[in-house]
């Protein structure tokens, strides 16, 4: 079920960067905390898409923990993803089941980062970049998996496919 916030429910990030996240921010317990964006037209990402986030991750550990992404509940359809930890400590974006791209810099568990990816290009030719702090941390140019049809959109987990929670904070999500 998702999380059902509550404007008494939102947090003030507590760090140095205060100027550069909002006011408020969303905090996962990483066990089944999500916010479901369900499946509206304006979420199916088939082309071009960016995303773009502020996170604070409260673990960096063994499990896979999503940031945000379209899944069925089987997870073998994935029209986009991003999520940290699938190699310790590092930033993972894909579609379908593959990963595409792993981040270069390993993230500091209670940091903020300002995390972001682009895909551009076209079928059979998809250029993939991984920001951090606004720099290029990472990129990936004419991969040949397309994305896959639009599944339900979560922050905080894999669409449909439970399990794979974050956990800690994240501010400024845009998709």
């Amino acid at each position: 079920m998702a999380a059902t916030y509550q404007p008494s429910q939102w947090l003030i990030p507590k760090n140095e960067n205060t100027d550069k996240v909002g006011n408020y921010s969303f905090e996962f317990d990483g066990s089944a905390d999500y916010i479901d964006c369900g499946s509206p037209a304006v979420l199916d990402l088939a082309g071009d898409m960016s995303f773009s986030g502020w996170i604070n991750s409260s673990v960096i550990d063994a499990n896979v923990r999503c940031i945000a992404g379209q899944s069925n509940a089987g997870g073998t359809n994935f029209q986009w993803f991003i999520d940290i930890n699938r190699t310790l400590g590092k930033l993972t974006v894909g579609t379908k089941s593959n990963v595409i791209l792993t981040s270069t810099t390993t993230l500091s568990a209670d940091t903020w980062y300002h995390v972001a990816f682009t895909r551009t290009g076209s079928t059979g030719s998809w250029d993939w970049v991984i920001y951090l702090n606004g720099v290029a941390d990472g990129s990936v140019t004419g991969s040949a998996i397309n994305p896959s049809t639009q599944e339900r959109t979560c922050i905080g987990r894999f669409g449909d496919l439970a399990g794979y929670y974050f956990s800690g904070k994240m501010s400024e999500v845009a998709v």
